[in-house]
Parts: C-alpha cells; structure tokens; sequence
C-alpha cells in the first residue's frame, strides 16, 4: 500500500507544480536572464552522478525514526479543535530561488569533469503535512520535482518570529533521505525550546527551511572537494510565517549521564581537542576539582597520529597529575580518562594517499595542518589507542566524547575559500562518524557521552 500512496502524492504534486512552472515561463523568463542555463543540464537527461548518489545513501548512516515516539503529553501541540487543517506547503512562496543554481554554476565553472556539472540544484521545496512526519519533496529550478537526493537540509519550527538567535527553536527537524528527491521530516521538542507551553489560540507558527548543500556535496569525502574553488555550500533560507504546527515528537530513551566522573573518581584525564577542553572547563574556569585537561591534541585521529599524537597526551596525563598535586591521594581504580576525537577528522582535506602526495604551494601551505581522515583508518586507529590506555592502565575507566554536530549554515558568513575548516563540515558526515564510533564503543565496551543529538538542536551554539 506505501508505494501506492507515494505515487499518488507524487502525482498530484506534479500537476500543482504544472501551473505553477507554466506562469513562470509566462512571467518574461527573469530566471533565465539571471542564470543563462543550467549549466550541464539537458532536457531532464539523468545526471552522470544519481547512479553515485543512490549508493552513497545506502551506505551513509540516517537518523533512525525507530528511536522516536509523538506522545500526546507534549503540551506544545495545540489540539485539533484549534489547529489550522493541514495544508500543501510550497517555499519559497514566490517562485523558484535561482541562488543554489547560480552557486552550483559558480563552483562549476564551466569545468565538465566537476563534481556538480550537470546537478540541477533544489530551488525549493513542497512538503505534504498530512501525516505525522511531513513528506518534502525538491524541486528544481523549473519546479519539476526531482528524482534523486542528496540535499543536505536544517529545518525549525517556532511559535512565534525568533529574535534572539541565541535561543534553540520550539523542534528542530530530523531529516530522513529516501533517495528519489523526497524527505521524511521527524519534528522533535528541543530539549531547551522557546516555550514549554501554548494557549489554545495558537494554530500556526514560522517554518525555516535551511538548504544547506545540494545535489550530495554534503557526502563527499576528502580530497574531492580540497581543490574546489569554495566548499559547495548553497546556504539558502526559506521561511513561512503561517504553518500549522507538526506533531512534536522526543526520543524514547535520553542519552546517559555520567555524574559519577564528578563524584567517584579522584582524578580524570580529559585529552581531546578545543571541544574536549569546552567540555570540562578552560584553564580558568574548571568544571571539576577532578578533572584535569592539558592541552589540545590538534590532529585528527589516525593510524599515524595514535603514535605521534594521542598516545603521547594520555602519557603526558601522569605529568600531569603530578602537577597538580594528584600523586598520592588517588587510586588507580577511582582515575578515568575521558578521551574522543571527531573535529579535526571531518575537517581533515586529505585521505591516506592525497596527503602523503600533497606538496604544499605558495597560497594553501596550510592544508596540510589537517592531517588525513579515512573513515576505517579512524575506526582502526580508535581502536589501537583505547586498547593501548587499557594495556597502560587497566584499572583506570575510559569514556568515550561522542561527536557534535557541526553546522556549515551557522558559518554562512564566513569567507569560505580563506577558511579551509569549512570545506567538509557536514551534519551528513558528522551523523555518520558519529554512528560508526558508537559502534565500535559498543563492542569495546567503553561507555560514550552522546553529544550528537543535543548539539544537533543547537545550531544556535555555534
């Protein structure tokens, strides 16, 4: 029966649109005056690199809707007595964004052989609310519906106009890709939305769709992208001021919490990177008497740096501990160690083999600071290091600092190609490094401080 009903909102989705892209052309073609053509695309032929994005979908890890439930007890939800009937929402509400495509066509540059040549860029979206996760369907400049996925979208729900960007949003949406051009949206309560309650009143609030990448930039790997003239961020906002509110959902379970780090153990060891020392305090302001951070590992974790690197730092811990007057008053089974590294791996610009071939030149000699980042060398790498602590120290706890999400739309006004951190940030490839080192912590038994979720809400952060 899906596949019917998928159909059918497909169908009728495409004779909305019909009108729609007919008035445009009717309109004196302003889209075509301002972008030339779409640069690549032929009367609707397949682009070379749907067969690609397909399979990296299946490969990539998503969202999991199994880990969610829509209770009625979320009091943000205004009850059906009161809420607008659900609609068909299109946006932007005027006409197609020519935007993506232009920054498409910029980044392409008439070079065949890019990535993007051909990539018929989202210029917006339609989104079926009927149901108690929305449909969203993309569509092209043209307003066809597209058949392929790959849009890397950030999309919020508020009651009412934001004015304080620093607060999170009452949900933030869970964006499921199905692959064809259509999305499974999951509206989530934020764990610190903008209101715990709503009058009876309230029937429609203010929808901010962010398309951040398009045509699946957001699942390139380095080095394809390091030489690119800018990181292929699309960066788009699209907004309605009149949307009746989804269903609020939360996750069944909440991440863990460790309050033992702060009350059983007289010494813990915190090596990681810039996020590791936000974590459990800066130099001048400590979170805990027991927690002690040295200073930034600045590399990303690999089969090299595990040697050169991290190993070394959980060494230097013991130094450590001696300077701060921590000999002698602790035991070894009441010490741990907090350790993670997620950053600079997805900053990383090179694998394994572009980076030991690289020769830095006279303008980018930097790029090479990042080190290199392969998603099994990473895994393997985890591996020698929390076996190696183990072997160190076998009476001492290890935790494991999940990944924050990192979100490129928040940096959307940073000069990009003089920023090279910037070029593989992506909530896409963050989800996924973040699932495949929960998977290896399960197997190696050490507990992980989930941080995923939480920072996903709070884009606001960045």
């Amino acid at each position: 029966m899906l596949p019917l009903r998928l159909s059918k909102i497909r169908t009728f989705l495409m004779c909305l649109m019909l009108a729609g892209t007919i008035m445009l052309h009717k309109s004196g073609g302003s889209l075509e005056r301002y972008l030339g053509v779409i640069e690549g695309n032929q009367n609707g032929k397949r682009w070379k690199n749907e067969d690609r994005i397909a399979f990296m979908i299946k490969k990539i890890s998503q969202f999991d809707p199994a880990t969610v439930v829509f209770p009625n007890d979320i009091k943000l939800t205004p009850t059906t007595k009161y809420a607008t009937k659900r609609q068909l929402i299109r946006l932007p509400l005027a006409e197609m964004d020519p935007n993506p495509q232009a920054k498409v066509n910029r980044s392409v540059g008439g070079d065949t052989l890019h990535f993007l040549h051909g990539c018929a860029a989202t210029s917006g979206v339609q989104i079926d609310t009927s149901s108690t996760h929305w449909i969203m369907a993309s569509l092209d400049l043209e307003g066809n519906l597209k058949t392929y996925g790959g849009d890397e979208f950030y999309i919020t729900y508020n009651f009412d106009r934001v004015a304080n960007t620093d607060q999170s949003p009452d949900a933030v949406a869970r964006v499921v890709d199905r692959g064809d051009g259509t999305y499974e949206l999951f509206f989530l309560q934020s764990r610190s939305p903008r209101h715990t309650t709503v009058t009876e009143m309230v029937a429609a609030g203010y929808l901010t769709i962010n398309l951040v990448y398009t045509c699946a930039v957001s699942f390139l790997n380095p080095p394809e992208k390091t030489f690119w003239p800018d990181d292929g961020s699309i960066n788009a906002i699209w907004n309605s001021e009149s949307v009746p509110p989804p269903d609020f959902g939360r996750f069944k379970i909440e991440p863990r919490r460790f309050p033992e780090l702060s009350t059983d153990y007289d010494y813990v060891y915190a090596a990681g990177d810039s996020l590791m020392r936000q974590f459990v305090g800066t130099p001048s302001v400590v979170s805990r008497d027991n927690i002690v951070y040295d200073k930034n590992t600045a590399a990303p974790l690999n089969t090299h740096t595990v040697y050169t690197k991290f190993l070394p730092m959980i060494q230097k811990g013991e130094k450590e501990k001696e300077a701060k007057g921590f000999v002698g008053i602790t035991q070894e089974d009441h010490s741990a160690f907090i350790i993670g590294s997620c950053v600079w791996d997805i900053v990383s610009l090179f694998d394994k083999e572009s980076f030991d071939r690289y020769k830095p030149n006279g303008d980018r000699p930097v790029l090479k600071r990042f080190g290199f980042y392969e998603l099994n060398d990473h895994l393997e790498a985890i591996r020698t290091y929390i076996i190696s602590v183990q072997k160190l120290y076998p009476q001492r706890d290890i935790y494991w600092k999940g990944c924050t999400a990192m979100h490129r739309h928040a940096l959307k006004g940073i000069d990009v190609p003089n920023i090279d951190t910037m070029f593989y940030v992506s909530l896409v490839r963050g989800r996924h490094l973040d699932t495949a080192q929960k998977e290896l912590m399960g197997e190696l038994n050490v507990p992980v401080i989930d941080m995923f979720e939480m920072t996903y809400e709070m884009a606001e952060l960045h």
